[in-house]
């Protein structure tokens, strides 16, 4: 009986190994993530200009018909 009460959790050293890999991927990934977030909305930017400016060509293409 004396070693039940032994029987708890243990975080052993490849535990913390293990866990310290993963939360690095985590950290790893969300930071990737954020770079292209910010990437892609900095891209995205100008896209309203360039689609007026798209319309208005084709809107004076068709007018010259």
């Amino acid at each position: 009986m004396g070693n039940e009460a032994n029987r708890g959790l243990h975080i052993t050293p490849l535990t913390l190994v293990v866990t310290g890999a993963l939360w690095a991927i985590v950290v790893a990934l969300v930071t990737w993530n954020l770079t292209m977030t910010v990437e892609l909305v900095k891209n995205t930017n100008g896209m309203p200009a360039q689609i007026a400016d798209h319309e208005q060509r084709i809107r004076a293409l068709e007018a010259r018909r």
